[in-house]
């Protein structure tokens, strides 16, 4: 079937392209990634989490956030540099081409394909960076809604008896 092959295709050129991604993710999220699995492994564990380590884990998801927002700002960077070069390679391409406006501009795109594909993979990046750092901000925040509902908890215990 053709659409069968089309997606083939496709799956077979973005491979690349979804390696490169996730090398320029890895390079700065590696570390929150690898905490983000031991603190789910820790909750989806059968054991309730002590209040210390609920605790533990919330200043060590806010540490790692901190470093983590600096790879985002790098790639962020990065993810300009790479426009301006494709946007540099396709004004030249399209000033040395010749023909109607269709065919240098025709021209041009197809000469820049690949400084678009990769800054492409840099906004695919940022993207992927901001969700992390996002999920990563959200587990922070419901971890401290536990940690504040126990502690209230434990004053009403006290309250009670």
């Amino acid at each position: 079937m053709k659409i069968t092959n089309i997606k083939e295709r496709v799956d077979k050129n973005a491979q690349p392209l979804q390696d490169i991604v996730e090398s320029i993710v890895s390079e700065h999220c590696a570390v929150l990634d690898e905490y983000m699995k031991q603190v789910d492994d820790v909750l989806c564990s059968d054991k309730q989490p002590t209040t210390k380590m609920l605790e533990d884990m919330l200043l060590n998801i806010n540490s790692i956030l901190y470093w983590a927002g600096n790879g985002l700002e790098k790639s962020t960077l990065k993810e300009s540099v790479a426009k301006l070069i494709k946007e540099e390679r396709y004004n030249n391409e399209y000033n040395d081409a010749t023909g109607t406006i269709a065919d240098k501009t025709a021209y041009a795109k197809l000469q820049s394909q690949e400084e678009e594909l990769v800054r492409q993979c840099y906004t695919n990046a940022v993207k992927l960076y901001q969700h992390k750092i996002d999920r990563a901000a959200e587990m922070a925040s419901s971890l401290k809604k536990i940690i504040t509902h126990r502690i209230s908890e434990m004053e009403l215990s006290r309250t009670v008896i």
